[in-house]
């Protein structure tokens, strides 16, 4: 037996293939749905199926985000612009996730919400990730880049100073 994921007011398979492969393993496309396997587990919980829609309360265009991938500024329509993302999950049970975004990021909301969608119902969950909220290269990033950095900086810097003092 397959699930099925269907997408609706967008194309962004490839994205929604990436989390769905996190949990179910390879999936394929036929137009706008996913087909992935359910294992008998999965199954037995949910003899009918598992069917799950992700929906845009506006027409989404995969070019217009992919462009916007290269922007290194963002106008104040981009950012003010919200979308709505809905993931109706039927399974045992109606399973209903969602979360307003704006255009720049549009694609890591929507990974954000089908994981957490399908984290809740598979009751599996990854220990770190910039899914689970918790991003370690991007806080690493950001702890570099304040004041904190800097002073990370400055004795790394006087590390350095005394290895190169010891070898001389």
């Amino acid at each position: 037996m397959k699930g099925t994921l269907e997408l609706i007011n967008h194309a962004e398979h490839a994205v929604c293939a990436q989390i769905i492969r996190l949990f179910f393993g390879n999936c394929s496309q036929m137009g706008d749905v996913l087909f992935f396997p359910l294992s008998s587990e999965q199954i037995a919980r949910s003899p009918a199926g598992v069917s799950i829609s992700v929906r845009t309360d506006v027409v989404i265009d995969s070019d217009e985000l992919t462009g916007l991938r290269h922007v290194q500024a963002f106008s104040s329509a981009q950012l003010e612009s919200m979308v709505s993302i809905e993931i109706v999950l039927r399974a045992d049970r109606l399973h209903r996730f969602s979360c307003q975004t704006n255009l720049p990021d549009f694609r890591r909301n929507l990974k954000r919400v089908l994981y957490l969608a399908l984290s809740n119902w598979t009751g599996i969950s990854f220990p770190w990730g910039s899914l689970t909220g918790l991003d370690l290269p991007r806080s690493a990033r950001n702890c570099w880049s304040g004041v904190a950095g800097k002073r990370l900086l400055e004795l790394c810097e006087q590390i350095g100073d005394c290895q190169k003092k010891r070898q001389s």
